[in-house]
């Protein structure tokens, strides 16, 4: 008979397993991935809902080659939307009539009053009690105290800018105007080609001078006709022509 195996001996305690510390995302990082994101924009790596794959990867990628770090695409992603929020809240809250905003310390400045109402109002739309549910809430209450010290670099990544290859620039309705004009000009991986105005301006006007001159090389012409008796010098022999035969009744 084989020999029987021995069971090990349980205590009933399941074993541990040892994970991976995950590193700290401290402001220094999210410093780094917002501008490794805005890099990303300007190389053109964007989409019309934000970061593509190939951004998202880049920046994750820039971001722990620079800490020495191992964080993964799908948390920069959350940060990314975190960031978000508390950007359009503060959008929000920045631009009510009364507010005030300190760019130094980048915090929006209101009466303590205005404030306390402000969370209180907040608490009332909410269908929970608890404020550590409250997501909005908690964000006015960062914003409160925290400020949003990356407002410059979120307001170039989430409003209007387009990219152009390597460059970035500021969207405006003129711009679109003419992208919509010379759409025939895009240049694949290069972006729409906006055409030289000066340069187009130069060649209508080298056309006007042709034009004009074959105009005033014409009007010399006739006048030196006028001047000879309306008859025009001839190089060959004179065209004869024939009489003109009257037609009488009766063939």
């Amino acid at each position: 008979m084989p020999p029987r195996r021995l069971q090990k001996e349980t205590t009933g305690e399941e074993p541990t397993r040892q994970r991976r510390p995950h590193p700290d995302w401290t402001a220094p990082c999210k410093d780094f991935f917002m501008e490794a994101l805005l890099q990303q924009k300007r190389l053109g790596c964007w989409g019309d809902r934000g970061p593509k794959p190939l951004a998202w990867k880049n920046a994750i990628n820039d971001l722990n080659n620079h800490y020495g770090i191992q964080f993964q695409t799908t948390v920069g992603k959350n940060k990314y939307h975190q960031i978000r929020a508390l950007y359009l809240t503060t959008k929000r809250l920045k631009g009510r009539s009364g507010w005030s905003w300190d760019n130094n310390s980048k915090k929006v400045l209101v009466d303590e009053v205005i404030w306390e109402a402000e969370l209180a109002s907040l608490l009332m739309k909410s269908t929970t009690d608890r404020k550590e549910d409250n997501a909005e809430y908690q964000q006015v209450v960062k914003i409160k105290h925290n400020g949003f010290r990356l407002w410059d670099v979120a307001l170039k990544i989430f409003e209007g800018q387009v990219v152009e290859g390597m460059f970035a620039i500021t969207i405006n309705n003129q711009l679109k105007q003419l992208q919509d004009k010379y759409a025939k000009d895009v240049v694949r991986g290069q972006g729409v080609s906006i055409p030289d105005l000066d340069a187009s301006e130069d060649k209508a006007d080298e056309m006007e001078a042709r034009e004009e001159g074959a105009t005033e090389l014409t009007d010399n012409e006739g006048k030196a006709r006028r001047e000879s008796g309306g008859s025009a010098s001839q190089t060959g022999p004179p065209v004869s022509q024939a009489p003109l035969r009257v037609q009488t009744g009766g063939g």
